[in-house]
């Protein structure tokens, strides 16, 4: 049975508490943002799981064991493919940092700024996934 059917879905930041949390030791304080208003919000997420590796919380997900704030980068694949399910869509997780370092005094090559491109847009966002497997 899969975790949706077992646990339903919350409606509210609040509801998570009660529901199983995947997480990261380095994340124990999700900051979240509603996207309408840009009311933002801190939540100390109980985790019932801890792991520092992103694939194995994937897989946790997968797995139907709870609830994990990833990158969309991370769950693009599963949830387009119907495994995953973005919770509370208005609320999103932080923007992150990413480097890309190029040798100085060169100009950028046109492969260069389309991968720049690229970055900017698949990697931006943070969301919380759930299993949605029937």
């Amino acid at each position: 049975m899969d975790y949706i059917k077992r646990q339903g879905l919350p409606q509210t930041l609040d509801e998570l508490n009660s529901h199983q949390l995947i997480g990261n030791p380095s994340v124990l304080v999700w900051h979240l943002t509603d996207e309408a208003s840009a009311q933002q919000k801190i939540l100390y997420p109980k985790l019932e799981i801890i792991t520092n590796d992103i694939s194995l919380m994937t897989q946790f997900v997968c797995d139907g064991l709870g609830m994990v704030l990833l990158p969309m980068s991370q769950v693009n694949t599963q949830i387009n493919n119907g495994l995953l399910h973005h919770v509370l869509p208005q609320w999103r997780g932080p923007e992150r940092e990413l480097f890309a370092v190029w040798p100085s005094g060169r100009l950028l090559s046109v492969k260069a700024k389309c991968l720049r491109e690229y970055m900017k847009v698949y990697i931006n966002d943070v969301w919380l996934v759930i299993n949605k497997s029937e």
